[in-house]
């Protein structure tokens, strides 16, 4: 049976999201005490890592062509679930620390502060659809998330926003 156009509209206001297996395939060589196997975690985001391609204006004698440049990658924000020895939000806060050191004002050098990320698409049924393995990525935000008083069975989930250099896709 179809919905009534009253049925659709007593519905709350909502967004589709992507659901995320994350593997952690390269942790950033400035941090100690992790592996890659505490790490592994479920995550959703509002898009999927995305790409653009620059473009450039070629103007000779009155006429103009453009030309594709260089493609510059999008960060995404992802929420990822907490684990149950509190891992995941332990990781997040050392590798933001790494980053810059407060007091000295000191920046760690990218090759100390990086990580590779595998993230794989999962469907409705948990079945994965697709991969991005995300190189060169570095944390530029952290939140703790919302409080979390025991009225409800959610997970403590954690937001966070990585750059990248660039992924590489694959269909599975």
């Amino acid at each position: 049976m179809k919905p009534t156009v009253d049925q659709v509209r007593n519905l709350g206001m909502h967004a589709a999201y992507y659901n995320w297996d994350v593997e952690w395939v390269t942790l950033p060589a400035g941090i100690t005490g992790f592996t890659t196997s505490d790490l592994n975690t479920r995550a959703f985001s509002i898009q999927a890592p995305t790409r653009q391609l620059d473009e450039s204006e070629i103007a000779v004698r009155g006429n103009k062509v453009y030309q594709h440049g260089i493609a510059t990658y999008q960060p995404i924000a992802l929420t990822l679930h907490e684990t149950v020895d509190r891992k995941v939000a332990s990781f997040l806060e050392a590798w933001l620390d790494t980053e810059w050191e407060t007091v000295n004002g000191v920046q760690v050098p990218k090759n100390e502060n990086q990580a590779i990320i595998k993230l794989s698409l999962c469907d409705s049924e948990d079945r994965r659809t697709a991969e991005y393995t995300m190189v060169g990525c570095w944390l530029t935000s952290f939140d703790h998330g919302g409080d979390y008083d025991g009225t409800n069975s959610d997970t403590v989930k954690y937001t966070c926003n990585i750059r990248y250099d660039y992924y590489k896709y694959k269909k599975l």
